[in-house]
């Protein structure tokens, strides 16, 4: 589509128009906004079609996913015997489940989308924070111990609806990849690719 093509719909101060018909008879009132979710707006083309809104830049609650083979499967946190492994970030059966609060902070540039990310609602961890061991793996740690964001690299649109793919980089923009078959760090052999199955919208 090209640019100028679409229309928006009125402005979030707009309250939309409802309209019931029964018989020949027609009832139209409105509704104030705050009552509408905010995944209704978007932008409507002129075939009549719904361009879902993009979501860049939005903080959100999701799991995150790895999906390059082979290593393809949910990401959780390790309850390992070990304890400097506990709460490392893991991919595979051994892994714990583990929902994560992406918080969106100022990003200079749209394809290095920055985010702090936190452990969410999480009775082992809770209000962990998500960094870098000395060895370079992911983990769950204090909020005090982590001082450094994390980049998103978005692969194709982010939509409301779908699972969103990005390259996931440290502060200093190394790529995460999978090490030992299991372990997230961010000097494996091999970078890997990301999706985040969007729970919420903040």
């Amino acid at each position: 589509m090209s640019e100028g093509a679409g229309k928006q719909l009125p402005p979030v101060s707009t309250a939309p128009a409802v309209h019931f018909q029964w018989g020949c008879f027609t009832l139209s009132f409105t509704l104030p906004r705050a009552y509408l979710p905010r995944y209704t707006e978007c932008t409507v083309a002129n075939d009549g079609n719904e361009i879902m809104e993009d979501i860049k830049g939005r903080s959100f609650i999701g799991k995150l996913f790895c999906t390059s083979p082979p290593y393809k499967g949910e990401v959780g946190w390790s309850d390992s015997i070990l304890h400097t492994e506990t709460g490392w970030l893991v991919v595979g059966e051994t892994a714990e489940p583990l929902q994560l609060r992406f918080h969106y902070i100022e990003s200079p540039t749209a394809d290095r989308l920055h985010y702090e990310i936190h452990a969410h609602n999480n009775e082992y961890f809770p209000g962990a924070k998500l960094g870098l061991s000395l060895n370079h793996y992911l983990g769950l740690y204090t909020v005090a111990d982590v001082r450094d964001h994390w980049k998103l690299e978005p692969l194709g649109e982010w939509v409301i609806g779908e699972n969103i793919h990005f390259n996931l980089r440290d502060n200093l923009g190394q790529r995460v990849g999978i090490y030992r078959d299991t372990y997230l760090n961010v000097r494996a052999p091999e970078a890997a690719q990301f999706k985040a199955q969007v729970i919420q919208l903040l």
